[in-house]
Parts: C-alpha cells; structure tokens; sequence
C-alpha cells in the first residue's frame, strides 16, 4: 500500500469511500483534494451527465503539476445508514488524510475543493488539526500547516434553505399538489441533515472555531444563482448566498456561478464559462501555494524552537526532582520534537 488507488478505467460502483487517486500528476507541486456533499459521491458529484470528470479530465491540461484525489464517505441520507455525525466524518477524514500522505511521504502544499457539506467536514478538520501540538497528535498539525487554498462550491456554512418557493410560472393545481405533497410526505429527518439546518449547534461551534484560524488560508466561496427544481411548480435556493461563505472571513471572495446546487460541481468543457471561473482561481492557487507554505512552516518551526528553548531554560531553574518529571514527560520517546524541529 505504498500510493493512492487510482482511477484507471471505470471506478467500483461497490467502491465509494476513501481516497482516491484520479490524476498522479507530471513531478507534482501540490495536492488538489475533493471532497463531496449530501448524498454525494466521490466520483458522481464531480462527473457531469455528459459523462465528462472536470478533475480528471479538464483540470490536468493546464495544471499539470498537481496530483488530484478525491475523497468519499458515507453521506446518505435517503436513508441514512451510518450514525457517524459531521464531527465524527471530520476526524476519520483528518486521520486519513494524515495517515495517506505519511505512507506516500508527502509534504506537498494542499488545495481543497468542496462541496455542500464537504466545507463543513473540512473546516471541523482543520480546526481539529490546527489544535495539534507536540504532545498531541502532531502529525495533525501538518495539515493545516501545508493547507494553502480552499475552493468552497455550495457550502452551507449558515445552513441550508428549507423553504421552497413556487416558480413564476406555476399553475394553480400545480401549487395545491405541491402543498398536499409537503403535508403528507416529510422531509429527510436524518441526523446530518439536522446538523446543516439553519442555527444548528453544529455549524455554530464549527464557525467559532474556524474563524480563529481561517485568515490562513485563500480562500474562494461560490454560490448557486439557478434554483434546484423540486416539481412542476416548486424550486428552491438550497445554500443562499449569505450561507455560502463565512462571515467575517478575511483574504477571500465570494463569487457566484450559472448552476443550480448539485450542477455548480459539474462542467461539461473548458468552454464552461463557469469552469473558467473556477480553474483560474485553481491556477493561481496552484503556483503560489508553495512558497506561501514554506514561510508557514518556517514560522512554525521557528515558534516551536523557541518554546522549546523556553521550556528546557524553564526545567534548568528547577530542583532536580521536578526538573527529571518535566523532561520525563516532554522526553518521552511519542513525546520528543519531531524531526523537522531538529
């Protein structure tokens, strides 16, 4: 298991979580990772009707020095089998993440691209991740230190709209079947559906956290200017405006695209105007992740070193009983700095 499983033909249908390798890249600079919304999937989210795949197939033409890879995991919420919440989908998502880029002895700068409540899960796991410290779990730190840009499509950070509205053109009986169907048939009551609904605890706390850190990273919010089509005479705005980017936020835009919720991750060309939006911002992204990654983890290891330095300053003033349980701790052979600190 030295490399990511990659997308040589036409991907297992049984086979729809985890990492995927879709584009290994020519001598790559960087990481583009894709992750997927509501009842999405890790192919189909990104694969247009026309059978087209952007990632793979757009994308590697002018960017061809990045290794794509796209993420899956279980959001089904028709029904929802799995009990794992947004939190728990975060933290499988970091260590996995952690543990493919240490079996493939990566350190190359990432880019994320999400979409829907794949923005959730990934700002859950850069806050866990930027909590990290010699002591705990350090090789989460390593994400959010070679995390450079996120491409957000669609992401409810606010929450997603429950409420439809009826088209201009809808007749009378069309509106009476829409009423008498929402009456009758309920909405998906799935516990990740609870979690993005508007004030939700969940994305109250994720925001919070987030917003401490979230100025270290480019960031590019874009949101769905067509409705999703529910019936004959109902439409609906899943992730408004407002909701698609987080408040506050500094070093980003917020752009909108010609697509409904679920189209604004497919492109059928490159002559998509709403593809060109998205791959110039990528392009850049791309070639100035490194350096600005660089300088992180130059800062990084320089702030480590000095507290380090503080802390073996700190032991030597005290009496030699405290000063052996001090370093005893710190020393441990799974507490020790690790090798970049050196």
């Amino acid at each position: 298991m030295g490399a990511f499983p990659q997308l040589d033909s036409a991907p297992d249908p049984q086979k729809k979580y985890g990492f995927l390798e879709l584009v290994p890249g020519d001598d790559p600079l960087v990481d583009i990772i894709a992750i997927h919304g509501l009842n999405g999937h890790y192919i189909r989210t990104w694969e247009h009707e026309s059978g087209v795949m952007w990632l793979k197939d757009l994308l590697p033409k002018d960017i061809s020095r990045a290794r794509v890879l796209t993420y899956g995991y279980d959001a089904d919420i028709n029904p929802q089998k799995s009990y794992q919440t947004i939190h728990d989908h975060a933290e499988t998502f970091l260590a996995k993440l952690v543990n493919w880029r240490k079996e493939t002895k990566t350190s190359r700068p990432i880019i994320f691209i999400v979409h829907d409540l794949g923005g959730i899960i990934l700002i859950i796991g850069l806050g866990q991740a930027d909590a990290a410290n010699a002591t705990h779990l350090i090789d989460h730190k390593s994400i959010v230190l070679s995390t450079y840009g996120i491409i957000s499509l669609g992401t409810p950070y606010q929450g997603i709209n429950t409420r439809p509205r009826y088209r201009a053109d809808a007749s009378f009986l069309g509106r009476l079947w829409d009423w008498i169907h929402s009456y009758f048939v309920s909405t998906p009551n799935a516990p990740l559906v609870k979690e993005v609904k508007p004030n939700s605890p969940t994305l109250q706390e994720a925001l919070s956290r987030y917003k401490a850190i979230s100025q270290q990273f480019r960031t590019i919010f874009y949101y769905e200017n067509h409705a999703v089509i529910l019936s004959g005479s109902s439409e609906i705005i899943l992730v408004e405006r407002a909701s698609a980017a987080i408040p506050g936020q500094l070093d980003c835009q917020t752009i909108g695209l010609n697509k409904d919720h679920h189209g604004m991750a497919k492109f059928k060309s490159d002559e998509d105007d709403d593809f060109q939006t998205t791959y110039l911002s990528l392009k850049r992204m791309s070639s100035d992740a490194r350096s600005t990654v660089v300088v992180k983890w130059k800062l990084y290891k320089a702030y480590m070193g000095l507290v380090l330095q503080c802390l073996y300053c700190w032991c030597g003033i005290l009496c030699h009983t405290c000063r052996v349980q001090v370093c005893n701790y710190f020393c441990r052979p799974h507490r020790r700095p690790p090798p970049f600190l050196k």
